[in-house]
């Protein structure tokens, strides 16, 4: 099983360069998978590759951002932005990551076809 989630242009490239290994999420999967995909928001608005992950660590914010900041491609500001009134976090570490030629659009390609709003697993 896999996953499918939405992630900002800016955030996908710094995944794409290795300037973000770590992907950063509010709510804990609730299945296990093999492998995550990137749907890259707008204005690309198509899956752009995959990531395959080591580990996943949960916690409170700032003890992920103690952690990994040293990974996250982002300043503790946007961190702290992100992560306002939730009650966990959750880390994907990224242990590599690949970015298609192409965009891949929803529905091709035996992708989902909606957007993701939080988790998709197909």
């Amino acid at each position: 099983m896999n996953l499918l989630i939405s992630i900002k242009p800016r955030y996908t490239h710094l995944i794409s360069i290795g300037a973000k290994r770590v992907e950063y999420r509010r709510v804990k999967p609730s299945r296990p998978f093999d492998r995550i995909y990137i749907y890259e928001t707008r204005p690309t608005s198509a899956v752009i590759g995959y990531m395959d992950i080591s580990s996943i660590i949960y916690g409170t914010s700032r003890d992920i951002w103690k952690e990994t900041r040293g990974i996250s491609g982002m300043d503790m500001d946007e961190y702290m932005e992100y992560f306002s009134g939730a009650r966990q976090a959750v880390a994907f570490i990224i242990r590599k990551a690949r970015r298609y030629l192409e965009p891949r659009q929803l529905g091709t390609h035996g992708l989902p076809s909606v957007v993701p709003q939080g988790y998709i697993y197909f």
